[in-house]
């Protein structure tokens, strides 16, 4: 709370809430190699103190290893981070969870990503 000039000022912290995200299936054709993306985006919420992170189903952290990383390019403009898989491998498969948080709370969206394997 602000006091100006005998005029009062609030300041209101919005929750994050994001977008929903589609699951991917896809064919593995090693032969072919395929990138693909989940984009988690904020819909609504204060900027202030906010944070963007992927995460594995038991909320560690994901490592950019094999073939995974974590584009931080636009969380700044768009409030987007992207988790990309290039080239997708068979032990990608799984679920993945986004997790905003910020001073007013946390949500978090949950990708999954299926994989056929041609035998």
């Amino acid at each position: 709370m602000k006091f100006d000039n005998d005029l009062l000022f609030f300041s209101f912290i919005v929750p994050p809430r994001l977008a929903p995200m589609a699951p991917i299936e896809i064919n593995l054709d090693e032969h072919h190699p395929q990138r693909i993306s989940f984009p988690c985006r904020v819909e609504r919420g204060s900027s202030e103190s906010l944070s963007l992170e992927w995460q594995y189903l038991n909320n560690t952290s994901i490592q950019e290893t094999n073939g995974i990383t974590v584009n931080k390019q636009h969380l700044h403009s768009s409030k987007l981070i992207e988790l990309v898989f290039d080239p997708v491998q068979r032990e990608h498969f799984g679920n993945y969870t986004c997790l905003a948080k910020n001073l007013a709370d946390s949500s978090y969206s949950v990708a999954s990503l299926y994989i056929r394997c041609k035998i």
